[in-house]
């Protein structure tokens, strides 16, 4: 690996685990979770910092991609996206169904929240959160999901892929995952599996990184991948706050972190490494 490379990860690494650590001392994340939040940007920031101090020769608008590109992926892949969580959470649901509310169980839950509508179906009450956090939320989380994909998907993983196409994705994928690793320890998408949960972790963000990176390359805009990182966060937090049951659920098999997660995205992986060695191009600097 390149040194600006090993700095960056060195650096988004040091920085990430000092700040989620003092967290964790000062109370964990139900106590500060706004902060833990912050450490989206890190991996910006850190990207940013090593471009200043080794290729600020290079536009920076361009060498991260903040750009359109091309206008009809911002809306195909991020569709594909929703797609995906659809299917990844039909399934879910047809292999076990007590884990999610009956229509009585959601209105009651969905009556402690002021978007209950009385009388409304509960399909379509679920529908309301779900419309709003895919919107309104991802529009106003933005520049914390800018601040994951500027870090990885624009600096971190066109320089990996120069070790290989397949192994430098693997690798981006292992590195992703153990950044995690603290809000993970402190029982982040996999309360009570701290040890399995940062294992899932890491095999999960192998192929969404995959994914993510492809959308990157074909769209040519950072924002693509940043939207479709949105969605998936978005989509599956409003699923797990407003129509699961937790005491039923578990996150190591089912939705978009589980085994099932991780099989369908890692399936849609495979298609999107096919589809680059196709392309027969290096998106590297």
């Amino acid at each position: 690996m390149r040194k600006p490379l090993l700095i960056y990860i060195l650096l988004v690494f040091v920085l990430t685990y000092s700040i989620e650590g003092l967290v964790y001392l000062l109370g964990g994340l139900q106590a500060f979770s706004i902060i833990a939040s912050l450490a989206m940007l890190l991996p910006a920031i850190s990207a940013i910092i090593v471009w200043v101090i080794y290729y600020r020769d290079n536009k920076f608008w361009k060498f991260f991609g903040l750009r359109l590109g091309k206008i009809k992926y911002w809306f195909i892949y991020p569709m594909l996206m929703l797609v995906t969580l659809i299917i990844i959470y039909l399934i879910s649901y047809i292999i076990y169904p007590n884990q999610f509310l009956n229509s009585s169980e959601l209105q009651h839950r969905m009556k402690d929240t002021f978007i209950f509508i009385p009388g409304v179906p509960a399909l379509i009450s679920l529908l309301i959160p779900l419309a709003l956090n895919l919107t309104v939320g991802i529009i106003f989380s933005i520049i914390a999901y800018l601040g994951e994909e500027l870090g990885w998907r624009a600096f971190m993983y066109p320089q990996l892929t120069k070790l290989g196409l397949t192994k430098g994705l693997i690798i981006g994928g292992i590195i992703w995952g153990l950044w995690h690793l603290p809000l993970i320890l402190m029982g982040h998408n996999y309360p009570n599996h701290p040890i399995l949960g940062n294992i899932m972790m890491i095999l999960m963000c192998m192929p969404l990184g995959i994914i993510l990176y492809y959308s990157y390359i074909k769209s040519g805009s950072i924002f693509v991948p940043a939207i479709m990182h949105g969605i998936f966060n978005q989509f599956s937090s409003t699923l797990t706050i407003f129509s699961i049951k937790e005491s039923q659920f578990d996150p190591l098999i089912y939705g978009s972190t589980g085994i099932i997660g991780i099989i369908i995205l890692s399936i849609i992986a495979i298609f999107c490494i096919k589809r680059m060695k196709v392309f027969g191009k290096k998106y590297s600097y």
